[in-house]
């Protein structure tokens, strides 16, 4: 009984590869998506995977097996976007475009493995930075939970709804004789009344928490040199670079899928083209993208924080110490001197009237209680130049100390 029903089922669904023809407005979209797939899978994740092996000498494993993974999740992504522009533009059948709805599930299931693959990395970074504070790391793991939740149920409730309509229609071709030729069409995202907005708006939530946390807790390492302060903007820039362009389209899925909430069921383009998972889906390629660019700058920061250079500062932009102060202390030296000249005078006569020993010749000579002679090799001081107030260090030429940086961004990951 069970293998003619599979047998039955499997004729329904050959009846339907001959006839209609998959919604018009999917087709733009899809083909899109594969090219814009395809720049970021070709283009940036492998040259930046393969920029990542040729330096990552001294990296524990687990920061190697991480990036393997990340990279084959990326290719698995472009493989089944790929299959998808296959069904829709070359293979134009009515059974294509079930398939192609009942690729739409795969697609948030691997884009969110992907986010929080990315996720899981910068988390694990703020835990670190906050002093393993472990409500920052309970806070975005329920976040990032709660988000990967969305997309499995999400994904279910699609699967369950695409296999529904796909036996539906195949019962109205049955009944009828033949099958129309319009687009058979499922509001797919509203399936679930909760599921879509949980996982765009926690995930925005995940990202732009990890991008706060991380941003102060680098900016409260500044030193007061420009030369570390710069590394550190740099390193927050870079920080925000990773999670704002995944923050930026999950913000317009989201968007885009309330104005289409409140407008209410309908046909129209907008809807059929399903934009607002268009511009999720771009999020997860976006992610690897950018943490891969910051695996791969580390090797810059490394050498500019450990470079020699850091802990010297040219006198070249200092100013000598009002010329009053300096004038003042020759002259406090020159009558010192005078001072001591009239001393040994006196004392010589006495030596002649008195009959005075040599030891207080010699005494008087080594300037007993007098000031020191340093006229040969004068004090100058120096004073930095005013820039808001601050006060800069001088280092001896040894190097400044920049664990506090390093810290916050170790070699070893």
């Amino acid at each position: 009984m069970a293998i003619a029903g599979i047998a039955a089922e499997s004729l329904q669904w050959q009846a339907l590869v001959t006839i209609g023809k998959p919604d018009a407005a999917m087709i733009g979209p899809a083909l899109i998506q594969g090219f814009l797939q395809y720049l970021f899978q070709g283009v940036y994740p492998i040259y930046l995977a393969i920029k990542f092996y040729d330096r990552c000498q001294g990296d524990p494993m687990t920061l190697r097996v991480y990036v393997f993974m990340l990279v084959l999740f990326s290719i698995v992504q472009t493989v089944i976007e790929s299959y998808k522009v296959w069904l829709v533009t070359i293979n134009l059948t009515h059974r294509a475009r079930y398939l192609a709805l009942l690729s739409k599930d795969e697609q948030p299931l691997w884009n969110a493995v992907l986010c929080t693959l990315c996720e899981s990395y910068l988390i694990r970074r703020c835990y670190k930075v906050t002093h393993r504070n472990i409500w920052v790391l309970l806070i975005l793991s329920a976040l990032s939970a709660t988000s990967f939740v969305a997309v499995l149920i999400l994904v279910s409730v699609i699967s369950l709804a695409c296999i529904n309509k796909g036996r539906t229609d195949v019962r109205v071709c049955r009944d009828r004789g033949s099958c129309s030729d319009g687009p058979a069409y499922a509001q797919l995202l509203h399936a679930s009344t909760y599921a879509y907005p949980l996982w765009v708006y926690s995930q925005l939530a995940t990202a732009v928490s990890l991008t706060a946390i991380l941003s102060v807790c680098l900016w409260r390492t500044r030193t007061g040199l420009p030369h570390l302060d710069r590394t550190v903007a740099r390193i927050i820039f870079l920080t925000w670079e990773t999670a704002a362009l995944p923050s930026i389209c999950m913000l317009v899925s989201g968007i885009i899928f309330s104005i289409r909430d409140a407008q209410g069921p309908g046909k129209t383009v907008l809807e059929r083209s399903h934009l607002d998972l268009f511009f999720a889906i771009l999020a997860g390629k976006l992610y690897a993208l950018g943490i891969l660019r910051t695996l791969n700058s580390r090797t810059k920061f490394r050498e500019r924080l450990n470079s020699s250079s850091l802990g010297r500062r040219s006198l070249s932009g200092w100013q000598r110490a009002d010329d009053t102060a300096n004038s003042a202390e020759s002259r406090d030296m020159n009558a010192g001197r005078e001072e001591m000249s009239t001393l040994r005078d006196s004392v010589a006569e006495s030596r002649k009237d008195f009959g005075s020993t040599s030891s207080a010749v010699q005494m008087a000579e080594c300037g007993a209680g007098l000031p020191t002679s340093t006229a040969t090799n004068p004090v100058v001081t120096f004073q930095p130049p005013e820039e808001g107030g601050r006060q800069w260090a001088v280092g001896s030429g040894s190097g400044i100390e920049v664990h506090m940086i390093m810290q916050y961004w170790p070699i070893k990951y």
